[in-house]
């Protein structure tokens, strides 16, 4: 309860709006420890903040992403070189998610929506999560709606990671190769 009126006072949320949140947060799993709970329902009413969205809202996508980019995470570096603590992490996921929905024109809600298509594509080929959202990003502000979106961006990888018997023929006839030497898809851009 401390927690929650704490994170109340510190963001444009009710102390009942930080409870649901909270309990969103928690149903999700992995988050279990009150220092887990409290520090992603603080990030998640920072990020619902930034881009307007539903602090619940916030907080599921932000679970969600972390939970299933959460092994593309391990080893993830600051810009000088520091393994990033979990809560940095968090802080990070948060960034590309504000990053993506305000500078495209994507909200956190489309994102949402996309990114439950492209989530376990891009991690089961290796790619980061920064560059599965700028992908989605760029379709749609290119015009595609969010569902759309993430739909042609998990036709792709799935294309790329699992081609047909022609494609994978077309793929070797230019020598086209989507993976590096460890396995993980080349980058996109």
């Amino acid at each position: 309860r401390k927690s929650i009126t704490s994170i109340a006072k510190s963001t444009i949320f009710s102390s009942d709006q930080i409870a649901g949140a909270m309990s969103e947060i928690a149903s999700i799993g992995q988050f279990d420890t009150p220092e887990q709970l409290q520090h992603l329902t603080n990030v998640a009413a920072k990020l619902a903040t930034a881009t307007g969205a539903d602090i619940s809202f916030a907080g599921e996508l932000l679970a969600r992403t972390m939970n299933a980019f959460s092994s593309s995470l391990e080893g993830a570096r600051s810009s000088t070189g520091k393994l990033l603590t979990e809560q940095e992490k968090v802080v990070a996921v948060s960034n590309i998610l504000a990053r993506a929905a305000n500078d495209s024109a994507l909200s956190m809600a489309q994102l949402g929506d996309a990114m439950q298509y492209v989530s376990p594509l891009a991690v089961a080929a290796g790619i980061s999560l920064e560059e599965s959202v700028s992908m989605v990003a760029a379709l749609s502000n290119m015009g595609f709606n969010a569902s759309r979106a993430g739909t042609a961006v998990a036709q792709a990888l799935e294309a790329l990671t699992a081609p047909s018997a022609g494609a994978a023929k077309a793929m070797a006839s230019i020598d086209f190769t989507a993976f590096d030497e460890q396995g993980n898809m080349k980058e996109m851009g």
